[in-house]
């Protein structure tokens, strides 16, 4: 499930993970390579780009990198995402379209072969490879750029600290084990 795209101007290759500012990175990138065409944050970018396979990615030389986010902040951006912008893949999977956070939680643990889970909810881990040798937190973006282009600096707050503090014990600790790969792959503290 790897969403791949080449670079050739700054000869990287971008891993895309939903919900941890993708978009705006694959924006960016398409802007720097083509010109400032001020692509609006809602456009589907991905019309307009063209993906490479894993094998590609390792084949071509390029540095291959990602952009990774708290696993707290990044469910409950998924969770919104889905809740609000996305109600009938709720439906789809047998949750009102109303859900709370608990039901989806509770359907995340009853269904643990998330082959058929929305990508907003998977974990980070299952969109990257060993292949993959540079990871950029959100939170670090722009004080640990070590690419070679230029940052972006629109990035939108993507780690809401406060919306996390909502989350009660009981469900930081479920959506700590469901993404607890992500928390020790990418260093996130519990």
């Amino acid at each position: 499930m790897y969403r791949i795209t080449a670079w050739p101007k700054y000869k990287v290759n971008f891993w895309s993970i939903t919900k941890c500012a993708n978009t705006a990175m694959k924006i960016h990138l398409y802007e720097l390579s083509h010109g400032d065409i001020s692509l609006h944050r809602d456009t589907d970018i991905n019309k307009h780009l063209k993906f490479i396979s894993c094998e590609d990615a390792v084949a071509n030389g390029y540095t291959n990198f990602t952009i990774v986010r708290d696993p707290y902040t990044r469910f409950l951006s998924a969770y919104n995402y889905v809740r609000y912008k996305r109600p009938k893949k709720l439906k789809d999977i047998g949750l009102p379209k109303e859900c709370n956070i608990d039901q989806l939680i509770k359907f995340l643990y009853d269904n643990r072969d998330n082959s058929g889970l929305d990508p907003h909810l998977k974990r980070q881990i299952d969109f990257v490879n060993y292949n993959v040798t540079t990871y950029l937190k959100t939170e670090q973006l722009i004080n640990n750029w070590n690419l070679p282009f230029a940052p972006m600096y629109n990035l939108k707050n993507v780690n809401n600290k406060k919306e996390v503090m909502q989350l009660s014990t009981e469900q930081k600790h479920l959506v700590y084990n469901w993404y607890k790969e992500d928390f020790n792959f990418f260093g996130y503290e519990k």
